[in-house]
């Protein structure tokens, strides 16, 4: 679910995601500094009072826990929550306690999009995510903010701190054709006008394509020869690639 760019939350942004009241399973795993599930939850919940004010907007990214309404009724912001596969509760109870409640990744700003489990992006943007725990994925865009991060450790974290990081990345529409991060997710559908893409009988380009138009071109140049890409049967090619058996196709062609 995408949430409209010019919406207007109160006050500054807070997040944190995976708060897991009430399960004591949790102390178990990266939660083992609590000698209980009563201390977990009131650390928890002290450091969102504390830290968001009453002007202010809390996003939780989901796993409330159990009973985890006597905590969030006394928080007195704007709360906003994206579902967590661990939040079964009723949408009227959800609705009765926060302003706003959403089942999917929710987009800030054109560059931050907010989900509980990390979605697939291209490098334009930035993921706020939980449900990691205490682990993180191997790329600078995804972001976890689940509680138990030692970054932040249980304390909720300003939307503010992850702008700086929107800086470096590439710009949208910045990419050229055939370097996209869905360049190999082509289907085209008029294939009586591909003009130098190469593409096999289902619509679907060549694999590699780029590094093959490279080649193709070179060779054609060099051997003068005016056949086109799309004049070559590239379903013969579609196994067992190689750029030996394309000299041959297009040896075929120097004999016509």
């Amino acid at each position: 679910m995408i949430k409209p760019l010019n919406f207007k939350w109160p006050g500054k942004i807070w997040i944190l995601s995976d708060l897991h009241f009430g399960h004591s399973y949790i102390l178990n795993l990266e939660r083992t500094m609590f000698k209980s599930i009563e201390e977990h939850d009131n650390v928890i919940f002290n450091n969102l009072k504390k830290t968001i004010s009453s002007e202010d907007t809390f996003l939780c990214l989901g796993d409330l826990g159990k009973n985890w309404e006597k905590y969030i009724k006394k928080l007195k912001c704007y709360k906003v929550l994206i579902l967590g596969n661990h939040d079964n509760d009723t949408e009227e109870k959800y609705k009765k306690f926060w302003n706003e409640v959403y089942d999917g990744p929710l987009f800030l700003n054109k560059y931050c999009v907010c989900s509980h489990e990390p979605v697939q992006i291209s490098d334009h943007f930035l993921n706020i995510h939980g449900h990691l725990h205490g682990t993180k994925l191997d790329e600078e865009k995804y972001i976890n903010v689940s509680a138990a991060v030692l970054e932040h450790k249980f304390f909720p974290v300003n939307f503010q701190n992850f702008m700086k990081k929107t800086e470096k990345l590439p710009k949208i529409r910045g990419e050229r054709f055939l370097q996209e991060w869905f360049k190999d997710k082509y289907i085209f559908l008029d294939k009586l006008h591909i003009g130098d893409v190469p593409v096999y009988s289902d619509g679907h380009i060549v694999k590699n394509a780029k590094e093959i138009l490279s080649f193709f071109f070179d060779y054609r140049k060099k051997e003068q020869i005016l056949v086109e890409p799309f004049m070559i049967n590239w379903d013969s090619l579609k196994k067992d690639f190689s750029f030996e058996k394309l000299k041959k196709e297009i040896e075929k062609w120097k004999m016509k």
